[in-house]
């Protein structure tokens, strides 16, 4: 059976609709990737100035600093294994625990 030119017309709009409005889509996700990738740009420089500063704080203000293994578990039998680390400061006299 042989479709008429009106029908191939039709199905012609359609398809080129489809095409325009996937450019479009196309263009909508390229900006939103670059907006991410600038976000983790800047975020990924927050993140090194803050290790930077960790451990500037943990070599000039440490009075006592210990490293060891701790177990976490979670729902039964998953867990891992965390690096730990305690650092003592010179302070008020005031003893904080952050976890």
């Amino acid at each position: 059976m042989t479709q008429d030119y009106g029908d191939l017309l039709d199905e012609y709009k359609q398809l080129n609709q489809t095409h325009h409005q996937l450019e479009d889509d196309y263009e909508s996700l390229l900006e939103e990737y670059s907006d991410l990738e600038s976000e983790y740009n800047h975020l990924t420089q927050e993140y090194e100035q803050l290790l930077n500063d960790y451990d500037f704080l943990k070599e000039e203000q440490a009075v006592g600093l210990t490293e060891y293994f701790g177990l976490a578990i979670r729902d039964g039998d998953e867990g891992t294994v965390l690096d730990l680390t305690t650092r003592i400061v010179m302070g008020p006299g005031s003893t904080y625990l952050d976890v």
